[in-house]
């Protein structure tokens, strides 16, 4: 039996300037407690590809009073500057672990500090490491059947093939395709995170749905807006990325399975490491060893933990690749 169709298909007229539309946007102001509303906005408006200037002037346009001091920009600003957090999803059975200032200053002064790294990992001497792609990046890592979950915000929890994934940033980088438009609908530009592991099922993003972890990542967020780095930075003699830089150095000295490491655009490193071979218990040690040295042990412990991939030309924050060594790609 043939199934005519025709009849239901329809045409659906977008105008772009509803993007600006503040009615249909971020709809009436409240009477009450509306200042109570602006956080909520402006998380949607960043979450939605608006610039920080653009929500500041929509929600001052929106706001049915007066604004009250500074309020409206540094509500857009504190909406940013958690969009750059990294969320740590599910339950972990890891707890916090305090950081060994003395052991981690001592590693700087033993290994050197961040140019040092970047000169021995070649960066500097290889400027196209720099540069290179998401898609590049993620064809080299992964396989075109494995299931992931890649992200252009931390809230993003898809599960889908590599290859529709890198399909998807072929079509919108493409301004002649036809099909460009509705592919930037899942903002391929801005996509800024990833899970080392891959999936089960192409349902959702979460630890139950964990097929295999390819990869765990140490993220080292050594930096003076840290409570738990105060009293150490700021300092006039380093800074959070040459901390970091000597635990990286110390942890290549102790033979981490290091495939790969990230700048995550603002003030952390992201080290990839290959799980091949190693069982649970070998994975948790490592990343148990590199607690005391500043890596979130709460992240690397979670599975289906978002973490950082390269993305050089990303619109907020670039985020350079610093080092690949193909020869532990792990597929």
């Amino acid at each position: 039996m043939r199934l005519k169709l025709g009849q239901y298909c329809s045409c659906l007229t977008v105008n772009p300037n509803d993007q600006w539309d503040l009615n249909n946007l971020l709809g009436e102001c409240p009477e009450d407690e509306r200042h109570r509303r602006l956080k909520l906005w402006a998380d949607i408006l960043r979450d939605n590809c608006y610039e920080p200037d653009e929500a500041i002037q929509l929600l001052r346009g929106w706001l049915n009073r007066a604004e009250q001091g500074s309020e409206i920009s540094d509500t857009v600003e504190r909406s940013w500057a958690e969009f750059n957090e990294i969320v740590i999803i599910g339950s972990s059975k890891a707890r916090t672990v305090k950081p060994n200032h003395q052991r981690v200053i001592s590693l700087w002064r033993q290994y050197g500090g961040y140019e040092l790294l970047l000169e021995k990992l070649g960066f500097i001497r290889t400027p196209e490491i720099r540069d290179t792609t998401t898609e590049k990046w993620l064809g080299l890592l992964y396989n075109e059947d494995d299931l992931l979950c890649i992200g252009a915000d931390c809230h993003e929890t898809t599960v889908r093939p590599l290859w529709t994934i890198l399909n998807l940033i072929e079509v919108a980088r493409d301004e002649d395709s036809p099909y460009a438009p509705l592919a930037q609908l899942c903002r391929p530009a801005h996509f800024c995170f990833l899970t080392p592991a891959t999936f089960r099922e192409r349902t959702r993003r979460c630890n139950e749905n964990v097929l295999d972890r390819r990869y765990f990542v140490l993220e080292f967020d050594i930096k003076s807006e840290n409570a738990d780095w105060r009293g150490v930075l700021p300092s006039n003699q380093f800074d959070g990325f040459d901390l970091q830089a000597g635990v990286l150095l110390h942890l290549f000295e102790q033979n981490y399975p290091i495939v790969s490491i990230v700048h995550s655009g603002k003030s952390s490193l992201h080290t990839w490491c290959s799980a091949k071979g190693l069982s649970d218990q070998d994975l948790e040690k490592l990343i148990d060893y590199a607690a005391p040295l500043g890596a979130d042990v709460r992240a690397g412990h979670t599975p289906s933990q978002f973490m950082r991939l390269p993305n050089p030309t990303h619109p907020l924050r670039p985020q350079r690749l610093l080092y690949l060594d193909y020869d532990l790609i792990n597929k």
